[in-house]
């Protein structure tokens, strides 16, 4: 099980987790991450965590932004410990915040205690809901 907390960030409650991202050299690098259920991909990290972890481009990707727009954005691949299971996932060159997106958060079970220090947990899902 992954375990964040919820922060105020600017006026509003945000889902923060914690996930560890394995660099060039292999080393892991912890990073706290905004829960973004509106992010479909993996995991969105900004420039700084991208340089800092050696990343490289591996591709362009067109995606669809909030608003409609469409937008040419770099991709890069990278290692996550995902609970207990080291994964390999896209990474996308996205703003100022780390986002966990909903493609990471597949087969897993997000609860939030929707309050400033809340507590925040993603445990693999054990059945579907139907």
């Amino acid at each position: 099980m992954l375990i964040g907390t919820v922060s105020f960030s600017g006026a509003r409650l945000v889902p923060f987790a914690s996930i560890f991202i394995e660099n060039a050299v292999g080393d892991l690098v912890v990073c706290d991450a905004k829960i973004d259920t509106g992010f479909t991909e993996s995991l969105g990290l900004p420039d700084r965590y991208i340089d800092v972890l050696g990343l490289d481009a591996i591709d362009t990707d067109v995606v669809t932004l909030a608003n409609n727009e469409e937008q040419r954005i770099e991709a890069y691949s990278a290692n996550v410990v995902w609970g207990l299971e080291r994964r390999s996932v896209r990474v996308h060159r996205v703003g100022t915040m780390p986002l966990i997106g909903m493609s990471l958060l597949q087969g897993h079970v997000l609860t939030i205690d929707a309050r400033v220090g809340g507590a925040v947990e993603i445990e693999p899902a054990t059945q579907s809901i139907a």
